[in-house]
């Protein structure tokens, strides 16, 4: 079990260090449009076309530019979130990348869909229901999905009002801490939410968070991962969990 936990979470690391990239970028163009605009230069249609699409991409609906709530709600959405945190979920979700969604369809963190016939049918679907699992094409786009998923749905406002105090007090993310925000994405409420910090805690996923995502440099990527193949240890046993996801 030991050396499936650490396959797992080093074959997942350099995905979800890639997503973090990304919304880092993000978040660095979108700041800095904020910033021009705040100084009083026009934005270029060609500015103003990606700030827009930022904004739609995260569900915003207010003029960043000119709306003090819509900024702030963009802000506190468009941002990275701990690697820990991840994946402590998706080992959590797809008992350590063995369940069916996660082997046939790269759904790692059980996310639904309620078009009929476009995902996979839960053996243990109630009666009545429609709700399917989610296929992906790869592994990046469920973690993509999930993480826009944590970013703009309604359910994860408290994840995202927490990681904003913590970014304005200069206190490092925690997946620990971020956890509390997840309550609702488990029918199990605080009781996932304790599954998800033991994870964390008992596989010292906090030591991934200094590590960076570096596409031109693969002998250091390789010291990186027999480095963190001797963090990576663990005495919890691996379970399967029933949750109800909020999806948008």
């Amino acid at each position: 079990m030991k050396k499936k936990k650490i396959v797992f979470f080093l074959s997942l690391l350099p995905v979800v260090l890639r997503v973090n990239e990304e919304i880092r970028e993000q978040k660095n163009t979108l700041t800095d449009l904020l910033q021009q605009h705040d100084l009083g230069k026009t934005l270029t249609i060609n500015e103003q076309s990606q700030l827009w699409a930022i904004a739609s991409e995260y569900k915003v609906s207010g003029n960043p530019l000119e709306d003090p709530r819509a900024r702030e709600s963009l802000l506190s959405r468009v941002d990275t979130l701990p690697t820990s945190l991840v994946l402590a979920q998706a080992a959590t979700e797809s008992a350590y990348g063995s369940s069916r969604f996660a082997r046939l369809g790269n759904n790692l963190f059980g996310e639904w869909t309620f078009i009929p016939g476009t995902g996979m049918v839960p053996n243990e679907r109630p009666e009545g229901e429609i709700y399917e699992l989610r296929c992906f094409s790869s592994l990046y786009d469920s973690v993509t999905s999930y993480m826009k998923n944590l970013n703009t749905h309604p359910a994860y406002k408290p994840l995202r009002e927490l990681r904003a105090r913590m970014r304005a007090e200069g206190r490092p993310l925690q997946g620990v801490d971020l956890a509390t925000g997840l309550t609702l994405y488990s029918s199990r409420g605080e009781e996932y939410v304790a599954q998800i910090q033991t994870v964390i805690r008992n596989n010292r996923l906090n030591r991934l968070a200094s590590v960076i995502f570096r596409q031109n440099n693969p002998s250091e990527a390789e010291e990186r991962v027999g480095f963190f193949a001797g963090l990576l240890s663990s005495t919890i046993s691996s379970s399967r969990v029933s949750t109800i996801r909020k999806n948008p």
